[in-house]
């Protein structure tokens, strides 16, 4: 598995229009074959009533903690984004989990940091908002473009999202 070294210490914008903010180290990339079991962390209580739906979904989706670590996926977003059986096992972080985000240009060179750090799925954890967006992934080396939707999961008590939830769409096929 090819490793993405990527540190994300750039600046977001948030979704609500507030001043940027530094993306926390917590979604710097390491291998996915290089994450010890003994590392990881509980499954988070406020993520346990989204996991099943997650599971069981026949949406192409899947659950990430407040670390953009994935939690849970249907058996859908497995097949589409060419995910291995262990993932929830592993539970690498998003940006480890062995998809390789390219940019639309033909030649499709990988994303930069700080474009890596406007995906979606990282916007709706630092942003606390819904977010949308268009992405290119190679799976299978066939570039796809993805429609990608992130919805971030708060507890009331909580300002800050538990988790997030993303919906993948191929729109090549």
């Amino acid at each position: 598995m090819t490793q993405l070294n990527v540190p994300l210490d750039v600046s977001l914008s948030q979704g609500n229009g507030s001043s940027p903010r530094a993306a926390r180290s917590r979604f710097s990339t390491s291998r996915l074959s290089e994450l010890p079991r003994q590392q990881q962390t509980p499954f988070p209580a406020a993520l346990v009533p989204w996991k099943s739906a997650v599971q069981n979904s026949a949406d192409a989706c899947l659950l990430i903690d407040s670390e953009a670590r994935v939690r849970a996926l249907s058996p859908a977003s497995r097949s589409l984004l060419g995910l291995p059986r262990d993932i929830e096992a592993v539970m690498p972080r998003f940006l480890d989990a062995g998809l390789h985000f390219v940019d639309f240009s033909s030649a499709g060179q990988r994303l930069a940091p700080a474009e890596l750090a406007r995906l979606p799925v990282l916007r709706a954890l630092e942003s606390g908002t819904l977010e949308r967006g268009l992405a290119r992934v190679v799976i299978d080396k066939v570039h796809r473009t993805l429609d990608m939707v992130a919805a971030p999961l708060h507890r009331p008590e909580e300002p800050e999202p538990s988790g997030a939830m993303v919906f993948f769409q191929d729109i090549d096929r």
